[in-house]
């Protein structure tokens, strides 16, 4: 009886911080949707450079990324995954998969925001090629998904962290591509404003923290069980936190009215 209705309260738990998480970032949104439309669109360039052999290659704008809208897109996004995990019968195999310590939609959530957040601080940055913006999009994307094969380690606490691993190292690669297009900036003089120095830095902390739970999560002693359901409601907020504040400071510091 006791554990039907732990269950139970698993169960409402993540219900609860599903809608509540997609309730939010469905305001932000619109919200963020409306006040950009009433500013200067923020456009950031993607380029390519074409042309072989003999003669300079001819550099052509593709196309003009708008900040704000792509934001609302992942914004839009993340609330629809939300509110279709909130549904009773998708809760339950949630939470099924969690207490197999199985957390895939989880995983491709962080993924598209990771892929997504380094593409768009990347074109911050003055990364502009579209070959080089891809590699950044690639990457981030890629190392989530590290922690499928996390998920099914063999060796219990931190004795199984070497896909994690793995992902870490994969994951701070794009960060360190825009780490040197930030001093290779500066020293040709053309390097990011403040602003964006600040934004890079607080959208690297926030996508690191899924990581740094992980870490904590694989204390030996929890070796041998599954992340708890207040674990798993602790990082789903934390995924949250991504587009909300990237959008915020987009807004405040970047677009200013």
């Amino acid at each position: 009886m006791g554990s039907e209705s732990d269950r139970g309260a698993s169960e409402r738990l993540l219900a609860i911080v599903n809608a509540g998480t997609g309730l939010l970032l469905l305001i932000a949104a619109v919200v963020a949707a409306s006040v950009g439309a009433s500013r200067d669109r923020l456009l950031l360039p993607a380029e390519a450079s074409f042309g072989a052999g003999e003669g300079a290659p001819v550099r052509v704008v593709l196309a003009q990324v708008d900040l704000v809208l792509a934001i609302v897109v992942m914004l839009a996004f993340v609330a629809l995954l939300r509110f279709g995990s909130s549904r009773p019968a998708a809760r339950g195999a949630w939470l099924d998969a969690v207490a197999r310590d199985r957390h895939g939609l989880r995983w491709i959530e962080l993924s598209q925001l990771s892929g997504i957040t380094v593409f768009l601080v990347g074109q911050l940055n003055g990364i502009a090629e579209i070959p080089a913006l891809v590699l950044l999009y690639a990457m981030g994307a890629a190392a989530p998904l590290m922690l499928v094969l996390h998920d099914r380690r063999a060796e219990p606490g931190r004795r199984g962290l070497l896909a994690y691993s793995f992902g870490t190292a994969i994951a701070i690669v794009p960060w360190g591509v825009i780490a040197f297009a930030q001093i290779g900036g500066g020293l040709a003089g053309v390097g990011p404003s403040v602003g964006v120095r600040v934004v890079t830095l607080v959208m690297l902390a926030l996508v690191s923290l899924p990581w740094v739970l992980i870490w904590f999560a694989a204390r030996p002693a929890r070796a041998g069980g599954s992340m708890a359901p207040r674990v798993e409601s602790i990082a789903v907020l934390l995924l949250a936190l991504i587009p909300i504040v990237f959008v915020a400071l987009t807004l405040l510091i970047l677009a200013p009215g």
